[in-house]
């Protein structure tokens, strides 16, 4: 099997639809976003989508297909990412991830991802994207972890 061709672009006005019938899929509650974040998404889905135009956030496209997203939570302004079932995996959110942070942040402040505990996936691609980006912890990023969660703190675009 080939390797997936991964493309992020701003999110635009085109995008607002997609972004949030995505996410509201219920496969998010308890895995992308907590069980108290869940009841929070119909009013942070549109306000994600809405503000994508306007912030450091992309869509992720795979195969020409619309996959994920990454950008600016609208709830705490951390960065989030998700990416739907059938994109995981073969270096999807790796690369994703990577391009964002080395091509999507200019001018943006430093950042946290918060990953729930329970996502070990995350956890793993994210720490694949920061070593292809041959960034140090310490100096480019720092990770902080707490109780039910591993923080990830990310310098200034």
């Amino acid at each position: 099997m080939s390797a997936p061709e991964v493309k992020l672009r701003q999110v635009r006005p085109s995008d607002f639809k997609w972004l949030i019938k995505t996410a509201l899929k219920r496969e998010f509650a308890g895995v992308q976003y907590s069980w108290i974040e869940w009841p929070l998404q119909p009013i942070a889905a549109p306000v994600r989508a809405a503000a994508g135009p306007f912030v450091p956030a992309c869509v992720i496209i795979v195969d020409g297909e619309l996959a994920g997203y990454i950008g600016r939570s609208p709830l705490s302004g951390n960065l989030e990412y998700f990416l739907l079932n059938w994109a995981q995996g073969r270096g999807v959110g790796r690369k994703a991830i990577s391009e964002f942070l080395a091509h999507h942040r200019a001018g943006d402040k430093a950042r946290k991802f918060v990953i729930r505990k329970k996502n070990k996936r995350s956890l793993r691609v994210l720490q694949g994207a920061l070593d292809e980006l041959g960034w140090s912890e310490k100096s480019d990023y720092k990770i902080v972890e707490k109780p039910l969660r591993t923080v990830v703190e990310v310098g200034p675009g």
